[in-house]
């Protein structure tokens, strides 16, 4: 994907109105380190079948060490929603059916276009569009 080609996927996802995001990270406490696409389908799928919330957006982003750039066997899922509020983490959890434990805090979407384009076709493994 070229940077031309990602700022104009960023654009077009910052339309759509996503006002939330949080993160999926497994713990490598917990013996597993790496969500799978079927796991992040899953999790969406369960996600946007709620009545408050109409279109999700998820990505895989490969852990990576920032100061050597080598990357871990490891992965995290990046998702951002369209909602009438923010979700708190119990009720994300109970939603996807994914363990609290391994959800960040929700935050709200700042900069629609920079969020999106962060990482779009440098090092995703996987991203998808949930309605």
């Amino acid at each position: 994907m070229t940077t031309v080609n990602r700022r104009e996927y960023g654009k077009a996802l910052s339309t759509y109105g996503f006002n939330y995001h949080n993160v999926i990270r497994y713990r490598r406490d917990s013996g597993i380190d790496k969500v799978s696409k079927r796991q992040v389908d899953w999790y969406m799928n369960n996600l946007v079948k709620r009545p408050d919330v109409s279109m999700v957006w998820a990505c895989v982003e490969p852990d990576y060490d920032k100061y050597t750039g080598q990357t871990y066997s490891s992965n995290h899922v990046h998702f951002a929603y369209v909602g009438n509020k923010s979700l708190s983490n119990n009720q994300l959890s109970n939603y996807m059916r994914v363990n609290r434990y391994y959800l960040l805090n929700t935050e709200p979407v700042v900069n629609g276009m920079g969020y999106f384009t962060k990482h779009l076709g440098k090092d995703l493994s996987y991203h998808n569009l949930y309605v």
